[in-house]
């Protein structure tokens, strides 16, 4: 019965060390990538190549025939904006600030994320791997 314990217990050690190692890979794989992709190579996300399509979509109106309808087919509707060049530079502009305070908020969400497998992961492995370390000791 003794030995049947002792297996079950070096498995359950072997496993857990294994799970947190695999942990660790990926928070510091993850961690290592955000900081490329923000601080090394400057990676631009779609946020920052895609046209304003909210200033776009809200300053447009589609004219079929003197009455506002939705754009079925390319070609048949007349599109006027209905913002001004000023009212369509401040939606432009605020816009701008809306998808910059978005992508800080998703680089905080990443770092807490990949911190947080770390800072859990981190002392679960020293612990385990210190327990099978003195065990074969």
């Amino acid at each position: 019965m003794a030995k049947k314990t002792s297996l079950i217990r070096k498995i359950y050690l072997y496993l857990v060390t294994a799970i947190t190692i695999v942990i660790l890979l990926i928070g510091f794989i993850g961690l290592s990538n955000l900081v490329l992709k923000e601080y090394v190579l400057d990676v631009k996300g779609w946020q920052e190549t895609e046209p304003y399509w909210e200033c776009e979509q809200r300053g447009e109106i589609y004219i079929k025939d003197d009455i506002v309808a939705e754009p079925l087919v390319e070609g048949e509707l007349v599109v006027e904006s209905a913002m001004s060049d000023e009212e369509m530079n401040n939606c432009i502009s605020d816009a701008k600030g809306k998808r910059e305070s978005q992508r800080m908020n998703d680089i905080k969400r990443d770092l807490a994320q990949y911190l947080a497998m770390i800072l859990v992961a981190l002392p679960l492995y020293l612990y385990h791997w210190g327990v099978i370390k003195k065990e074969n000791e």
